[in-house]
């Protein structure tokens, strides 16, 4: 994973040199000349979509029915103003966020630098290094009742700010994003190229999903081979305890992005929309009685929050000691990451996460050893979160280079034969080679 996503920052980088779309205002406005020569279009994606003209283009969020006109700075915005829900000079330069899933997708195209403000409570951000710029005072931190406040954006310096929101805000800058609206995990990380539209950043952001479904679609199809001849599905419980409902909740009636994964990795997610605990919103919870009986006999179990010590090994220790992914130590939660990091990045790392849930039913490649990443069993120690380095440095992804099977291997040859080969392969899909960084550097600076 290592070496090719590094190759991929210095062919980012070489990009900003050869020009492709402009990170500039332009001084000479020819008319005639596309200044978008990369673009984007949904492949996955059903809830938005984009129309391009030279000098300007048009995004529109279908699900909320709202539509964008971003025009190339130093151009004229076409006359037919008052159709649009916002206008955009663009590259945007100072953007703000609401919610924490949108934060892997500006990190992951390198624009960490450009958020300026977030609206709303930041405690449960993951990002060490967001984090540390509203520590520092380098990122406001505002209300979602500010955007009628025009003189405190202005003294903010916030009054050309994008505001990215999950709905209707006060702020009249505002761009709706609607990823989690999507019903498929590669359709719902598409979305970063809804977001590199702000930036002129299409090309990079077409190769980060290329690489990203790469990744994705090679670890569907080796999970295809290896279950293709398994006698019985291995059988998963996905839940977890609900203090302020009461109840349990499990895994509901597809199409969500766990079944998804359960799917493709050939295993069997346990749905119902049973339950006896009600709720005012219209969702059931089980009781920790149905819950057991439930999941008995799964031969994993996936407890998707962070208090999995303090539930199923703590309050409900005694109900749950019989059942058998509790007896087999087949038990997991969503903390691999660190405590936040599962609803910050899970809509934007569906790879990663892909090849954490083949490797927990025994269906990813054995000859290339994928770390556990934002999945952790629970005999793994909780990582803490880590401490910006840089905060101009671009998220790097927690998913594994794929290697493609076309036959299932046979018994005795899951491993590397070459033992420092897999050395290697261990050092590659561990997090965070700093060197690696730092020779990418070094060659970008000598390509610039």
């Amino acid at each position: 994973m290592k070496l090719s996503y590094h190759l991929l920052l210095l062919a980012l980088l070489q990009s900003s040199v050869n020009g492709n779309n402009s990170q500039q205002c332009v001084t000479s406005v020819d008319a005639a000349n596309d200044y978008f020569p990369e673009k984007v279009q949904p492949t996955e994606s059903e809830q938005w979509s984009i129309e391009y003209q030279n000098t300007y283009k048009v995004l529109t969020n279908s699900w909320a029915n709202k539509t964008y006109l971003l025009y190339q700075c130093g151009t004229e915005p076409p006359q037919n103003e008052n159709q649009y829900d916002a206008i955009f000079s663009v590259p945007v330069q100072g953007i703000s966020l609401s919610s924490t899933p949108q934060v892997t997708f500006i990190e992951l195209l390198n624009r960490r630098t450009s958020i300026a403000a977030w609206v709303g409570s930041f405690g449960f951000i993951h990002s060490p290094c967001l984090s540390k710029m509203i520590d520092d005072g380098d990122v406001a931190t505002l209300q979602p009742d500010d955007g009628t406040n025009a003189t405190l954006l202005t003294d903010s310096g916030l009054e050309n700010t994008v505001f990215f929101a999950g709905g209707d805000t006060t702020y009249e800058n505002e761009v709706q994003v609607h990823a989690y609206e999507e019903n498929f995990n590669l359709a719902t990380f598409e979305w970063v190229k809804f977001y590199s539209a702000f930036f002129n950043l299409e090309k990079e952001a077409n190769e980060i999903f290329d690489a990203t479904k790469t990744r994705y679609d090679c670890t569907v199809q080796n999970a295809g081979i290896l279950s293709a001849d398994q006698e019985k599905k291995p059988t998963v419980l996905w839940g977890s305890w609900c203090e302020s409902c009461g109840g349990w909740f499990v895994a509901k009636s597809c199409p969500e992005y766990y079944c998804e994964f359960a799917e493709s990795c050939g295993a069997t997610l346990l749905t119902t929309e049973a339950g006896s605990v009600t709720t005012s919103w219209g969702v059931n919870y089980m009781t920790t009685e149905e819950f057991v009986e439930f999941g008995k006999d799964a031969d994993h179990f996936i407890y998707t929050a962070t208090d999995v010590l303090s539930t199923v090994y703590g309050t409900f220790k005694d109900d749950f000691a019989n059942m058998k992914a509790v007896l087999n130590n087949e038990v997991y939660d969503t903390a691999g990451a660190g405590p936040n990091s599962w609803f910050e990045q899970r809509l934007a790392e569906p790879d990663a996460i892909l090849q954490d849930f083949c490797t927990i039913v025994g269906t990813e490649n054995p000859a290339v050893l994928h770390k556990l990443s934002f999945l952790r069993h629970v005999d793994d120690v909780v990582p803490v979160n880590g401490v910006c380095a840089d905060i101009a440095t671009q998220l790097e992804p927690l998913g594994t280079d794929c290697e493609a099977l076309t036959d299932a291997p046979q018994e005795g040859n899951d491993a590397p034969a070459d033992p420092a080969a897999d050395e290697d392969t261990k050092e590659d899909s561990a997090p965070g080679a700093k060197f690696v960084l730092g020779m990418v550097g070094l060659l970008a600076a000598f390509l610039l």
